[in-house]
């Protein structure tokens, strides 16, 4: 199961600036709290679309569902009398409420080569974090296994945090390529993440989400191991933003060449004036 830790605030850092070119001066500051309010929201919602994911994911699932064990204590499983359709209730494992029903095209018991699925999550809770909405699935098995899952067109899921609620819709591609040999063991999987999405911030501005650099993840790590991603802001206005956040850096922003799991990142924000990069920890969030 993939798990991300939020970025709930930016305490103070010490960070380079530049100057924008359109200036002499240099511009000195820090963005502002809504500035950086897609990093938050767009990770909330990476969280349960991955994770939906996962769990539409057929690999480990038997006759009698005991195959998927991804929770310590486990959701509730249930099959429809044609195999087609899967229900997990999540209403008895802790700090998790609601459930998905996942509807496939074949039996996922026997053939998931070309399989594909639709999810409803109703009211599926991660912790505080509450998702309402449809997500598409398919699976194609090649040198590597990779699912796709998306929001149908016109589509959106809704996110909601406490009072704070913000949409997205999106599509992300994840290429399973280490540890579907052992579809019961997470531990040694490896993804690789690409796509892009859009979506509205609690904030009620739009924004923007795209990978740059596929997103390197293992459930065995609590961080983004690897890549680079881009989130626009205020779109479609004067004030737009543009945030680029690099995962492969160390605690000194310099750049790993191989996936790592620490906590760090780099950020690079710049609006009409103000260009800045900051090296952020996930652990002081």
């Amino acid at each position: 199961m993939i798990k991300f830790r939020f970025l709930l605030l930016i305490p103070l850092f010490v960070f380079a600036f530049t100057a924008c070119e359109e200036e002499d001066q240099t511009s000195i500051g820090t963005p502002a709290e809504e500035d950086l309010q897609p990093i938050q929201d767009n990770t909330k919602a990476e969280q349960g679309v991955m994770n939906s994911a996962n769990l539409m994911n057929p690999y480990g699932l038997d006759e009698d569902l005991s195959g998927k064990k991804a929770f310590d204590e486990n959701p509730e499983y249930s099959i429809s009398n044609d195999s087609l359709q899967v229900t997990i209730d999540f209403s008895a494992v802790d700090n998790m409420d609601g459930e998905i029903i996942i509807t496939y095209n074949t039996i996922p018991l026997y053939d998931f080569s070309q399989i594909s699925a639709t999810a409803e999550l109703i009211n599926y809770t991660q912790g505080t974090i509450i998702y309402n909405g449809i997500l598409n699935f398919s699976m194609t098995i090649g040198d590597v296994i990779t699912m796709t899952v998306a929001t149908p067109d016109g589509e959106e899921l809704t996110i909601q945090d406490g009072s704070l609620e913000s949409t997205w819709s999106g599509e992300r591609v994840m290429n399973w390529t280490e540890g579907f040999d052992t579809p019961g063991d997470a531990t040694d999987d490896i993804y690789e993440v690409s796509g892009s999405a859009q979506g509205i911030t609690s904030n009620q501005t739009n924004y923007t989400a795209e990978i740059l650099e596929a997103l390197v993840f293992s459930p065995n790590c609590d961080y983004i191991m690897y890549g680079e991603q881009q989130l626009k802001n205020y779109v479609g206005t004067d004030n737009e933003t543009t945030l680029t956040l690099t995962y492969n850096v160390d605690s000194g922003g310099n750049t790993l060449t191989e996936p790592t799991c620490n906590s760090y990142f780099n950020l690079n924000f710049v609006s009409q004036n103000l260009e800045l990069n900051l090296v952020l920890s996930f652990n002081d969030m």
